[in-house]
């Protein structure tokens, strides 16, 4: 999509700030006409109730009405509208009909992108910031009691109605539940991505205007993962998307779809006869689960028709084919549940997708949905065989064409996350990898199997059910009693219940289920702990709960159930029909088909580790790999069989005449070559009696006059005990070295010694040594040394100050090279930093003589005000730094 190449000039204007950002993610935007709006499915306070919150956005507009709306709501009494009235040099912001005005005239913004942020303190004032910086505020206490809740923003638009629209383009939309400050601001100025630490408790829109593509589909994706939004007619992207497809993208003669790149183009023919992968042990995958194929059929209509996958035996499921349904693709599961559509009867590379979740199945093709259908409760589970490209007995209706991925999930895949296999070829780390196997490991902690009474001694029950279960109390859950495979307890504190220890892995996705009875008096919750409880799930009384989600970053592993408030609650969790069980979800099967080779081994590896294939015959690469597997040898017509690693060979080795290999004797090796009708020849004799390379004849003899002409020789090492002649420049990956070998110096000169790349990590701290070390987000620095000129780039980000002395001189230390020891030899460096204060405006850095460290500066120019920069100019958890900068080492 052409992201644009940008120079990075610090400017306070903001204007190269701004192309810096929109030349970035944000480098596309959607281009509004007038009357064009986005119907959003947050309205702009529509999860704010009555807390702060913040608004961004980057727009340049082009024109206005008198009356813009920037954000409007309506459909209940609490309503909430952003609108710039140009008119009256005015930003009004109305909640539930009151207006608060910013005294502030968009339109002198005109004709340039701008970034805003309005932050809303509830109780006290609003506030609207420009390009980063302050310049308007107004009291909004009066707006502290209005509840924008859903009810009461039930309809939102951006961009604005009818004749009351913005004109111009939007790069950035995103809604904050969080008062940014202003150091926040200017953190969201200055970088185009939102922090990780927001994403996406904080962070709870953020519109994907870069690859929205209106031409294409009107949806346009919040990257949070909620809050999309839907384009009205007037509204398009203003750098088209291109899409490769199947008709325009050929790879080695392969068609191609986005999602089957790279190795991917390698797949595996099945011949339509015979050829088939046994999965001889399948995977369980539960009611809830997915298949994804990359595949092209060759044929399609034969008789008895073509099946993709046939899991059988005991129970069955196959996605197929077939003549009943007039070969559309469905499923059978001894029963006919037909789709509708053919899909590959087109003979083109397709990227499907079937879904399942217990009776309703959903097939996609290239990311959008096809076709639907009702099936039965799959008994998938029971099925003690599969195979891929035929019926699970290998009987008939072999599937004619090539697969390029095959891949079983544990778990349903929502529409967004079939679009995103579509477009990316790697299964997420989130789901790498599913499995239907219990984390709760021991029948007794599945089916609350040891029964407990409640003897009124609640201590004393604690620590009985504690022993008894892996599962533990928190706090002072009282009256514990199990019965009948029912555990029940109460609890009046928030984190008064049971937790399961160590069983999830942080950024990976879960499945728990749990079977209630009554739950009375409180609501009662599922939790995760990280730095602080996570909200994973509400568990609803007399019912199985079956909860799904993604474990934090940092989180303990545990699993807790806790009430939602301190109100005394009791709960029931009942196994005895239901087991209580935690599952991993994900892919639960991902063929490598890209390295099959059927030709050397009919393993089909499984990357998951859960269930390997067997391919049959008929089964073939599509792209042929080339094993090297020497077990003989053979020298015209005698055959050789040589330990490993040997060639036996007696006498010379001729190459069509016009070369030789040979030895002078055992210890001169020669290569040579000699035109037919020239005697002589020219070789390199391997002289292991002296160390040495020497020019030879065609027959090996050592001679003088054989010279190294235009070609070129090259060395990894080239190691010299005496001097290089050259009557010309010898080059060495650009460098050329003088000829000249006399001269005035000291000889220095014309050395070139050292040449070293590598990586180190720059350390912030308050003292050049000892002292206390700074943490950060991402600490990166390259080097490469030549003699002694170090060259070095550092990006440090994120700055973490705690445990630093605020007064302390900042140090970055960590460099890859002492310096130079030269008394008084400092080394000037330049930073760029952000969110990093300076009396000056710009921090340098001195790396001192004979260490590996630097110290900075708010000037080194010694003007008034020139002043050692130190900790507390660092505004902690976001400051960075980036430099380049050279310095001088000992060779």
């Amino acid at each position: 999509m052409g992201l644009a190449t940008y120079t990075y000039n610090r400017s306070t204007s903001g204007g190269e700030i701004i192309t810096h950002l929109i030349n970035s993610t944000d480098g596309q935007g959607v281009d509004f006409a007038n009357g064009a709006l986005l119907q959003l499915a947050y309205a702009a306070g529509g999860v704010f109730g009555t807390s702060d919150f913040s608004i961004e956005f980057i727009i340049d507009q082009s024109s206005a009405n008198t009356n813009d709306k920037i954000i409007y709501t309506s459909g209940g009494g609490n309503e909430f509208q952003i609108t710039s009235e140009t008119g009256s040099s005015k930003i009004e912001l109305t909640f539930d009909g009151a207006d608060y005005d910013f005294s502030y005239d968009m339109s002198a913004d005109y004709g340039s992108p701008v970034h805003y942020v309005m932050t809303f303190d509830r109780d006290d004032v609003a506030t609207l910031y420009k390009d980063g910086n302050s310049v308007a505020t107004v009291d909004i206490s009066g707006s502290s009691a209005v509840d924008l809740d859903s009810s009461g923003t039930a309809a939102g638009y951006l961009g604005g109605v009818s004749d009351y629209g913005v004109t111009g383009v939007f790069y950035r939309w995103r809604t904050w539940k969080k008062l940014l400050s202003a150091a926040e601001v200017t953190a969201c100025y200055e970088n185009a991505s939102v922090p990780i630490t927001d994403q996406w408790s904080n962070c709870v829109t953020d519109l994907d205007f870069a690859f929205a593509n209106p031409e294409q589909s009107l949806k346009i994706r919040s990257r949070s993962g909620a809050g999309d939004a839907t384009a009205s007619t007037g509204i398009s992207q203003i750098t088209p998307i291109e899409q490769l497809n199947t008709e325009t993208l050929i790879l080695d003669s392969v068609p191609v779809i986005p999602g089957l790149s790279d190795v991917q183009s390698a797949g595996l023919h099945f011949d339509g006869a015979t050829g088939n992968i046994d999965i001889a042990s399948p995977p369980d995958l539960g009611t809830s689960f997915s298949f994804e194929f990359i595949v092209q059929a060759d044929s399609w209509g034969e008789s008895g028709g073509d099946y993709l996958v046939d899991f059988g035996v005991s129970g069955r499921f196959a996605f197929r084919s077939h003549t009943d349904d007039s070969f559309d693709l469905g499923i059978y599961d001894g029963s006919t549940h037909s789709f509708g559509v053919k899909v590959l009867d087109d003979l083109k590379v397709h990227h499907l997708v079937v879904t399942v979740d217990g009776t309703a199945a959903i097939l996609y093709d290239n990311g959008n949905q096809v076709g639907t259908t009702s099936i039965s409760t799959p008994t998938i589970d029971l099925a003690a065989d599969a195979r891929i490209g035929s019926k699970y007995n290998a009987g008939a209706s072999w599937f004619d064409g090539t697969f390029y991925r095959a891949r079983f999930f544990n778990r349903t895949l929502s529409a967004a996350e079939v679009t995103a296999s579509f477009e990316n070829s790697t299964v997420p780390f989130a789901d790498q990898y599913g499995s239907q196997t219990n984390k709760v490991a021991a029948s007794v902690d599945q089916d609350w199997g040891t029964a407990q009474a409640d003897t009124g001694n609640d201590a004393n029950d604690r620590a009985t059910f504690n022993a008894a279960y892996v599962w533990n109390t928190d706090g002072t859950p009282v009256d514990i009693s199990v019965a009948s495979n029912v555990f029940q307890f109460t609890t009046n504190g928030t984190t008064d219940g049971v937790y399961y220890p160590s069983v999830f892995t942080a950024g990976k996705k879960y499945r728990v289920t749990l079977n209630t009875g009554t739950i009375t008096g409180n609501t009662f919750k599922l939790f995760t702990y990280a730095s602080a409880y996570t909200e994973v799930g509400t568990l609803t009384a007399s019912t199985k709960n079956v909860i799904e989600f993604t474990v934090e970053s940092g989180a303990n592993g545990y699993l807790y159930i806790f009430p939602d408030s301190a109100t005394v609650g009791t709960i029931q969790l009942d196994a005895s029909s239901v087991d209580n069980e935690i599952v991993e979800i994900g892919c639960v099967a991902d063929y490598d088909l890209a390295f099959a080779n059927p030709t050397q081994s009919t393993l089909v590896q499984d990357r998951a580790g859960a269930a390997d294939g067997t391919a049959s015959s008929g089964v073939t690469q599509v792209t042929p790999l080339v094993q090297l597997n020497a077990t003989a040898a053979r020298i015209g017509t005698s055959a050789a069989t040589p330990a490993d690693g040997e060639l036996l060979v007696s006498g010379g080795i001729t190459i069509d005449g016009g070369g030789s290999i040979g030895m002078v004797n055992t210890d001169r090796l020669y290569i040579s070559a000699q035109s037919s009708s020239t005697a002589g020849g020219v070789g390199l004799q391997l002289d292991k009696d002296n160390n040495r390379i020497v020019p030879c004849d065609d027959a090996g003899a050592y001679n003088n006059n054989v010279e190294l002409g235009d070609s070129t020789l090259e060395f990894t090492n080239l190691w010299l005990s005496g001097s290089i002649h050259c009557s010309g420049t010898v080059n060495a990956d650009g460098i050329a070295f003088q000829s000249a070998t006399t001269g005035s110096g000291t000889g220095t000169g014309y050395t070139l010694d050292s040449y070293e790349t590598g990586i180190f990590t720059p350390v912030v701290a308050d003292a050049g040594t000892g002292g206390n070390a700074a943490s950060a987000g991402a600490a990166n620095g390259r080097y490469t040394k030549v003699g002694n000129r170090v060259y070095c780039q550092v990006s440090i980000i994120n700055i973490t100050t705690t445990g630093l002395t605020a007064g302390n001189l900042v140090y970055v230390r960590g460099l890859p090279f002492t310096s130079i020891s030269t008394a008084n030899f400092y080394s000037p460096v330049e930073v760029f930093q952000g969110a990093m204060t300076s009396t000056e405006g710009v921090i340098h850095g001195l790396i001192h003589p004979n260490t590996d460290y630097m110290s900075m500066y708010n000037s080194i120019s010694g003007a008034a005000g020139s002043t050692s920069a130190i900790v507390s100019q660092i505004t902690s958890g976001s400051g960075d730094m980036y430099m380049s900068f050279q310095y001088e080492t000992a060779l």
